[in-house]
C-alpha cells in the first residue's frame, strides 16, 4: 500500500485535486505506479529553484546591494504575486501566464502598477537565467526580448 498527498490548498484547487485523484486512478488501472514514478524524476527537477527561492535570492543578492527601490520590489512581490507560485519551479511558467497577471493587476491596481510588476518579473527571472537557475527562454519577457 501507498500513500500519496495531491497538494495542499489553496495552492491545489478542490477541482485540480479532483482532476488529479483521477488520474491516479486511471494509472493505477493500467498497472502502473503513479508514485514510483514521480519519485524516479531525475534529480536535477527536483533540485530546481521555486519561485519563492528565486524572490528571495533576487532580493537579497541583487536588490539590497544594487537598488534603492529594494523595498517597493519587495512590496510588489508580496502584494500582486499569487501565493501560490511560491512552491511552483521556475520552469513550469509561461509566457501566456505573466500576460494574464499584467492584465489582472491592470485592471485591478492600474496600468502603472501592472508595468511595474512584470519589469519586476523580467528582471527577476534574467537574475536566474545569468545565475543558472532557468534554462528556458523568460517567461516575463512580454515582448519577445
Amino acid at each position: 500500500m501507498c500513500r500519496d498527498t495531491l497538494g495542499r490548498f489553496p495552492d491545489l484547487s478542490v477541482m485540480e485535486a479532483r482532476a488529479k485523484a483521477f488520474e491516479y486512478k486511471a494509472r493505477i488501472a493500467r498497472g502502473e505506479n503513479p508514485v514510483g514514478q514521480r519519485d524516479a524524476e531525475p534529480a536535477a527537477l527536483r533540485a530546481e529553484k521555486t519561485f519563492a527561492q528565486l524572490a528571495d535570492e533576487y532580493l537579497t543578492l541583487h536588490a539590497k546591494p544594487h537598488k534603492r527601490s529594494c523595498r517597493e520590489d519587495e512590496r510588489m512581490i508580496r502584494r500582486y504575486i499569487p501565493s501560490s507560485w511560491s512552491s511552483r519551479r521556475l520552469s513550469d511558467f509561461s509566457r501566456h501566464e505573466m500576460v494574464r497577471l499584467h492584465q489582472t493587476v491592470g485592471s485591478d491596481h492600474g496600468h502603472y502598477a501592472a508595468n511595474r510588476l512584470v519589469a519586476l518579473l523580467r528582471t527577476t527571472f534574467n537574475r536566474a537565467k545569468l545565475w543558472g537557475m532557468l534554462k528556458e527562454e523568460n517567461p516575463g519577457a512580454l515582448s519577445g526580448e
